[in-house]
């Protein structure tokens, strides 16, 4: 009995979920007509999940498939055009790519492979090319209530998305949930809070991808997003050659720098230390220490541990210390004498 119920309910199936709900009684046969009343709650919202979640597919000769359940992605920003556009996500995945939906003044949708989101009459899709499916590229369908790609919205608030940004809550191919076995409903009971849950429309979807190829227009979107990907990666490596050039000449600067710098040192020590040289006597301070004796060309020099001769004309006058390496290099310098 059970199984003749069920084989019964999924024939009514093929309509929306609302009138698949509303039609059950009227699809359990004669010998089961007095369950009717006593149906289990769980089997109804059984049902109408299974009715919901029934493939729809995007025109009558199209072999992609409208994705309602938007929720269960981990949705993310991986494309130019979700990064572009605050709002817009959709699922990862190497063939996934981005586009829009523009509505004319009679009415009529077209495709198109940039737009603003935040205008009204604009809506952002993702195309699967792998998958053959296309969903709502909107932000919401990721925050849900039960994981049916619902989002809970005050449309006071987020209604406008001129002020707020595209969502789920103000796109127009979105209906209220009124499903059975959806404990939240619509209410308006304060002002400036109007709240209500809303999912993906798939038959307001359907009829505005109606007439659109949407394997060209996959196609065209992801052919755009290879191009802007290279030229991402072009700008990317243009930067890094930038920043290795910079880096280059910043090291040539620096050991210009030095060798000004050692040059200019070696120029001072010839004008004045030459000339301390050439008149240093007993007594005088030298960088390494004080001058004890003095026998040309060589003097004794006390140095920290002992007293050693060292040519004079590497010996300089302590004023200019400062022209000499500090610390442990100074120390080698005077072992060198």
């Amino acid at each position: 009995m059970k199984s003749h119920r069920m084989d019964s309910a999924q024939r009514c199936c093929g309509a929306k979920a609302r009138a698949c709900a509303a039609r059950i009684a009227r699809c359990i046969s004669p010998t089961t007509r007095r369950f009717r009343v006593g149906l289990p709650l769980t089997f109804a919202i059984l049902l109408v999940s299974g009715c919901a979640s029934s493939p729809v597919p995007a025109g009558a000769d199209s072999d992609w498939v409208i994705e309602g359940e938007a929720a269960k992605f981990p949705y993310g920003k991986s494309s130019h055009a979700a990064s572009a556009h605050r709002g817009v996500y959709h699922p990862p995945g190497e063939q996934v790519v981005a586009a829009f939906l523009h509505k004319d003044n009679a009415g009529n949708w077209k495709a198109l492979l940039e737009a603003d989101p935040n205008q009204l009459g604009v809506e952002a899709i993702w195309l699967d090319g792998e998958t053959r499916r296309v969903g709502l590229a909107a932000l919401g369908t990721a925050r849900n209530t039960d994981g049916k790609g619902q989002a809970v919205c005050n449309l006071d608030v987020s209604g406008d998305r001129r002020k707020t940004g595209y969502s789920l809550c103000n796109s127009e191919l979105t209906t209220t949930v009124k499903d059975l076995g959806l404990i939240f409903t619509p209410i308006k009971l304060i002002p400036g809070l109007h709240i209500a849950a809303l999912k993906v429309d798939r038959d307001k979807m359907a009829a505005a991808l109606d007439g659109i190829d949407l394997s060209d227009l996959h196609a065209a979107a992801y052919g755009r997003e290879m191009a802007l990907e290279k030229s991402a990666h072009d700008a990317r490596t243009a930067q890094l050659r930038e920043r290795e050039l910079q880096r280059a000449n910043a090291e040539k600067l620096w050991q210009l720098q030095l060798a000004n710098a050692e040059k200019l040192r070696q120029q001072q020590l010839r004008t004045k230390g030459v000339a301390w040289q050439n008149q240093v006597s007993r007594g005088d301070e030298s960088v390494c220490g004080l001058v004890v004796e003095v026998k040309r060309p060589i003097a004794l020099v006390q140095f920290v541990e002992e007293q050693r001769w060292v040519q004079i004309d590497k010996l300089y006058p302590r004023s200019l210390s400062n022209l000499f390496p500090q610390g442990a290099e100074r120390i080698v310098y005077c072992k060198s004498l």
